[in-house]
């Protein structure tokens, strides 16, 4: 075998192995029962409040809107430019 199907049957073996040892791990949970499910009702019940409407964070509502139209911009400049100079110079009309 070469170098690189050695490290390749390592990394695969070793993520296998890394797999099968969260398995065991996450197979009781769905089973177990909690202390608090068994615990008696409250004396005074709480309500909670509706929750709040979120608004999206200031990054979301303005930074990547600006990102894309700059972005957009810079592609429709570098197409306009690739264009006028490397087409327009290639090219020759001959009369």
């Amino acid at each position: 075998m070469d170098k690189t199907a050695r490290l390749l049957l390592a990394v695969s073996v070793l993520l296998l192995l890394l797999v099968l040892a969260a398995a065991p791990a996450t197979a009781g949970a769905e089973g177990s029962v909690l202390a608090w499910q068994d615990a008696p009702a409250p004396a005074v019940p709480v309500e909670e409040p509706p929750p709040a409407e979120d608004t999206p964070a200031w990054t979301f509502r303005y930074l990547i809107p600006t990102v894309l139209v700059i972005g957009g911009a810079a592609v429709v400049i570098t197409v306009i430019q690739y264009f006028a100079r490397v087409v327009r110079t290639r090219y020759r009309v001959v009369k």
